[in-house]
């Protein structure tokens, strides 16, 4: 007869169950659905001359989009890219300094580079990035992480 306390019989049976728990998951981890893509809006912010190329330029989101501040930077003729305005410290909006070339937050000091990653400050990482692109036409839409009302 094995001799086994009361404990270690609690400890032996937990580790036995975790075991099992875990090869279960793992023996079934191909059997998830596959991840969907995340729905992505459009907003129109401009015309693509309203955006110099070379660029950070502040843009508001059309009204059923909520109204929000974003940044749009004109790289090339066809080449756009977006930062939401929202600091990730605690959601002032921050604003472009063209002298330093990035973002400074007015409610706290973070500070941001052009492209939106966190420089110093108490931001907790960067600006969220935003899909843009130039349509044929020559207007911006840019990427909202919310979507319209109407």
């Amino acid at each position: 007869m094995i001799d086994m306390t009361r404990r270690k019989f609690l400890v032996t049976l937990g580790v036995l169950g975790g075991s099992a728990a875990i090869t279960s998951l793992a023996a079934h981890a191909d059997d998830a659905p596959p991840a969907t893509a995340p729905v992505v809006y459009w907003a129109n912010v401009g015309m693509a001359k309203d955006f110099p190329v070379g660029e950070v330029t502040r843009t508001v989101y059309p009204k059923e989009f909520g109204g929000a501040v974003a940044y749009v930077r004109r790289d090339s003729e066809k080449i756009v890219s977006g930062v939401s305005a929202k600091c990730t410290h605690r959601g002032c909006t921050v604003n472009y300094v063209a002298s330093d070339k990035g973002f400074r937050c007015p409610c706290h000091g973070a500070t941001y580079s052009a492209a939106g990653e966190r420089l110093s400050g108490p931001a907790r990482g960067p600006l969220p990035q935003l899909q843009a692109k130039i349509d044929d036409k020559g207007i911006v839409w840019l990427q909202s992480l919310i979507p319209p009302t109407s």
